[in-house]
């Protein structure tokens, strides 16, 4: 991938399959590294639970607000 865009495909695949094991990481990377961040906000449900969801919600919110 030439244009340094992170596709948000394969952590939508990962938090659906295993995203409570997995979306405080995700909030973590999101914190530290800008490039993940703006990824997160393109981030669509696909097959997330309920909670995993309301979580990537909340990281989007605040990555649009920051």
């Amino acid at each position: 991938m030439t244009s340094g865009k992170l596709p948000p495909g394969p952590v939508e695949h990962l938090l659906s399959k295993f995203g409570e094991d997995y979306i405080a990481v995700v909030e973590q990377v999101s914190a530290t590294d800008s490039k993940f961040a703006r990824m997160m906000k393109t981030v669509r449900r696909h097959m997330m639970t309920e909670e995993v969801w309301k979580r990537v919600r909340a990281l989007q919110g605040q990555i649009e607000a920051g």
